[in-house]
């Protein structure tokens, strides 16, 4: 009796592992073989791992007719920064290889006697810019 109880739990346990086998072997090979419509335009795009890419135009008109219109999409000039960040940027370079920490240089632009330009957008708030010295 106990023999072939034992026997029972073998075959259930190989069963199980089978089945458990069988299930994620199918559900690797349906998540492979069945890309939704975005996610094969993702494929096909300029960033993917496989070279089917053929061009912004055509990349562009595939987007519309997966989303139902027209694409549309603004190409703006490459942004620039200012002499005074360019100058800024330097010497925060050149403090870093020096082995000082970001957090405890203070006011930035105090201490290097930097005018940055004001932005036309509200700065993100971290502490070592002048415009949030004051609230910190």
């Amino acid at each position: 009796m106990m023999i072939h109880r034992g026997l029972d739990l073998f075959l259930v346990s190989w069963f199980v592992a089978l089945s458990t086998l069988v299930y994620i072997v199918g559900d690797i090979l349906a998540s492979r073989f069945s890309l939704s419509p975005i996610q094969g335009w993702c494929q096909r795009s300029y960033w993917s791992n496989k070279k089917e890419y053929e061009g912004f135009e055509k990349h562009k008109n595939e987007l519309a007719k997966l989303n139902g219109h027209k694409a549309m999409i603004e190409r703006q000039g490459v942004a620039k920064p200012s002499a005074a960040l360019n100058d800024l940027s330097e010497r925060l370079r050149a403090a870093y290889q020096r082995g000082e920490e970001f957090v405890e240089m203070g006011d930035i632009e105090k201490r290097f006697g930097v005018a940055v330009p004001a932005a036309s957008q509200q700065t993100y708030p971290s502490f070592p810019f002048r415009a949030n010295v004051s609230s910190a």
